[in-house]
């Protein structure tokens, strides 16, 4: 092989050379261009967050304290972007809890309305057992008519205001923190039964 055909084996070999680096180049700036409007996306979506956490404190009258994030050199992009990705979709899904439970009643949020209006019910109904058995032990056995009724009037009474007083009671307990209550649902058969069984069950102990 002579002289001259080397030197066009090695242009050759360059010119490969040189169009390898230019495609790897090539293909470094496309990944470098699609990793950076990733983060961007993640940036404006970071910043949507922000506005809305500070309008959910505002609405709420508190203050709340947003850190910068902590950046740390040296990383692989790719996995900081998908990190990245990851604490976002879970800060979406915490933001959304924290609305949902900012228009929630303050007590017991995540209980059904039933479950917590049974158990308002049910506080009142202890105090009214209590106090008709207070009731029960100071009046004695009645001998008359009037005392008779009044000691009916009694019994039958408390567990009419341990009624009156769970519905007053869910009127404020169940009202959400933001925004305007829904139609109050007191449940009032669970009510009546929950504050009348106190007459079957003072009488009981009692006697």
């Amino acid at each position: 092989m002579s002289a001259f055909d080397d030197y066009l084996t090695a242009v050759r070999e360059l010119d490969t050379m040189r169009r390898n680096q230019a495609e790897t180049e090539q293909q470094r700036a496309g990944q470098a261009a699609t990793l950076g409007e990733q983060a961007n996306a993640i940036d404006a979506q970071v910043a949507d967050q922000r506005n809305a956490i500070t309008a959910l404190a505002a609405e709420a009258k508190t203050t709340v304290e947003l850190k910068g994030p902590i950046v740390t050199p040296g990383q692989d992009p790719r996995s900081e972007l998908a990190a990245a990705s990851a604490d976002l979709e879970r800060s979406h899904q915490t933001l959304a809890q924290a609305r949902w439970l900012a228009h929630r009643p303050p007590a017991l949020p995540a209980w059904r309305v039933d479950e917590r209006n049974g158990l308002i019910y049910g506080l009142w109904a202890v105090v009214a057992i209590v106090a008709q058995l207070i009731v029960l032990r100071t009046s004695g056995t009645p001998d008359g008519i009037w005392q008779v009724v009044t000691l009916s009037a009694w019994l039958v009474g408390l567990p009419l205001a341990a009624f009156a007083a769970g519905w007053l009671s869910i009127g404020v307990v169940s009202r959400p923190r933001l925004g305007e209550p829904e139609k109050l649902q007191r449940n009032p058969r669970l009510g009546l039964v929950i504050c009348a069984s106190t007459l079957v069950v003072a009488c009981g102990l009692f006697w």
